[in-house]
């Protein structure tokens, strides 16, 4: 791949691209119609865009904010093979995008839409969500407004309360077009009574069978690479996407709605976003959370984004399985005892906020967990108690193996093991006599029977280490996925610095910022996905489309809580 080392004028390079797209296959979307179906030739690509004056747009090398390699070139236009139109595309197949592509089928049943997933399977991170329970609406709009600003407030302002107001009007409609008109089930904490690749696949199935929604062409292992963007960053009129082959397709179309996830897979772009050292203290989990919606933002008159929450919801060890009952047990349970680079106990390790327990891990300079053979016989004979998701509630009351486990993590760097406590000490790099002192303390406690004396931890919790060999694992804070970025206004439509709207593009979801203060809250992946993939959708179709939703969209009635009246909590 040859990159253009001279950087040219965007109008230059469109209109070079297009000169050199004549002759190659011009697809145009039509339902179910394929977007490239000729063979790809080989094509030498042109590779870089101009950072013209007044525009956020992304260079060779990197972004006009960031040093970030961009190795995927997300955000930077190349020559296409083929060139397509449709009336709008909406990227990613989560929950936010599922629900923008759908209603856009359903209230402008004349036009096409295409739906890009770039893994080979649809549902991104929404695949491994749990869900609030299905939340009535509000028609009182100053209650929803002062709610907003309520919680805008308890987040030092860093929530917008608008978005926060207008969701909550919404909640209700949106509850009820996923829950009732479209038959997902929920129970407990969970879509189905398990997790989000159920809903996923129901409404994937509904796509790909039902008639109604065959002006939707989902087009997997697609992934969106560079917005087609106004010479002033204001308008956006098409995107580029790189097919399976490595070819590019650039689809022509009047919006675009980025409904791409956020950055848990892609640390390497958010140590520039956040101030949290994500690199040394935080490992991360999920599939195609690599900030692609952020960078092509950056291409408008957007800006950098910022505002980006690390939702870092437990703790376990790097390197580990995100599963491993030896990572369960050694960081996730109350009868664990953690010190940090000093050597001092620092919090008390049954705290129920395991958000904050994440935060606690990222805010030390190192934070151990310390183990004796009688702490691992407790929890290998049962004494696993915290509930937290599927994985960790396998072990809660139940045997498990964790000699086995030591043994496949022998070679971690982040697993230590050791004779005496003191050695243990000098092998982690803190002082050998306050350690000591540390674990002294602390096993008088569980000796007394009376509970925790520093941090009042209830006694039930205190289990003595016992004899050695004894073992420090390294927490690291558990990132399943990061909240905001991208700035949009209360019509889900992407906006500058000063809320000025760019034309056709809009955002839904955790990509989004808006939703969430320094530390996640909770209960707004899936609610700011629906919101926003919704409210996409409806003002695509009226603003863009020349069409009118319709006042029954969410189905036969709103949803209302089980009391008969509106509940104020998500949807």
């Amino acid at each position: 791949m040859r990159r253009l080392d001279k950087k040219i004028a965007r109008r230059d390079f469109l209109k070079g691209a297009g000169a050199a797209a004549v002759g190659a296959a011009a697809v145009t979307v039509l339902g179910g119609a394929a977007l490239a179906d000729a063979e790809p030739d080989a094509v030498t690509a042109a590779s870089t865009v101009a950072a013209e004056q007044g525009e956020a747009v992304l260079v060779a090398g990197g972004t006009k904010y960031t040093t970030y390699a961009n190795t995927d070139e997300i955000g930077i236009l190349h020559e296409p093979k083929y060139q397509a139109t449709a009336d709008a595309v909406v990227v990613g197949t989560g929950i936010g995008g599922m629900m923008a592509a759908m209603i856009l089928a359903e209230q402008a049943p004349e036009a096409k839409i295409v739906l890009l997933e770039k893994n080979d399977y649809c549902g991104g991170s929404t695949n491994m969500a749990e869900c609030n329970t299905p939340s009535g609406g509000t028609s009182d709009r100053v209650a929803a407004y002062k709610s907003g600003y309520a919680q805008a407030a308890a987040s030092s302002y860093i929530k917008d309360p608008i978005l926060i107001a207008e969701m909550a009007l919404d909640r209700g409609k949106n509850s009820a077009w996923l829950f009732t008109k479209h038959n997902i089930g929920w129970s407990g904490m969970f879509y189905e009574g398990g997790n989000g690749k159920i809903p996923i696949e129901k409404l994937r199935t509904e796509i790909v069978t039902d008639p109604a929604y065959a002006n939707i062409d989902l087009r997997m292992s697609t992934r969106a690479s560079a917005l087609v963007v106004s010479e002033d960053g204001y308008e956006v009129t098409g995107i580029q996407v790189q097919n399976a082959d490595g070819s590019y397709t650039t689809i022509t179309c009047k919006a675009v709605v980025l409904a791409t996830g956020g950055l848990s897979t892609n640390f390497a772009l958010l140590s520039y976003y956040t101030g949290q050292d994500v690199q040394e203290k935080c490992h991360g989990w999920g599939a195609g959370q690599d900030g692609d919606g952020h960078l092509l933002v950056e291409q408008t008159a957007h800006g950098q984004c910022k505002g980006i929450t690390v939702s870092s919801l437990f703790n376990n060890v790097k390197g580990f399985e995100y599963d491993s009952p030896l990572g369960v047990a050694a960081t996730m349970q109350p009868a664990n005892l953690y010190v940090n680079q000093y050597g001092l106990r620092f919090t008390s390790e049954a705290i129920n906020d395991t958000a904050a327990s994440g935060k606690m891990v990222e805010l030390a300079g190192k934070v151990w967990s310390i183990m004796g053979q009688g702490l691992i016989s407790h929890f290998e004979n049962g004494g696993c108690t915290r509930h937290y998701s599927q994985f960790s509630d396998a072990l809660v009351g139940a045997p498990c193996d964790l000699q086995s486990e030591f043994a496949k993590y022998a070679d971690n760097e982040n697993v230590v093991k050791a004779d005496t406590i003191a050695e243990l000490a000098e092998k982690i790099g803190v002082d050998p006599a306050r350690l000591v002192s540390t674990v002294e303390a602390y096993e008088a406690d569980c000796a007394a029977g009376n509970g925790d004396s520093f941090f009042g931890k209830a006694a039930s919790y205190m289990i003595p280490l016992g004899e050695g060999p004894y073992y420090a694992l390294r927490l690291s804070s558990g990132v399943l996925n990061t909240n905001g970025g991208i700035r949009i206004d209360y019509n889900a439509n992407v906006c500058d610095p000063y809320f000025t709207p760019i034309k056709g593009l809009f955002a839904a979801g955790v990509c989004c910022s808006g939703w969430d203060g320094e530390v996640y809250g909770g209960g707004t992946c899936q609610t700011s996905g629906m919101w926003g993939g919704s409210k996409a959708a409806r003002v695509i179709v009226e603003d863009y489309l020349g069409g009118k939703v319709a006042d029954d969209w969410f189905g036969p009635e709103e949803y209302v809580s089980a009391s008969g009246e509106a509940s104020g909590g998500p949807s």
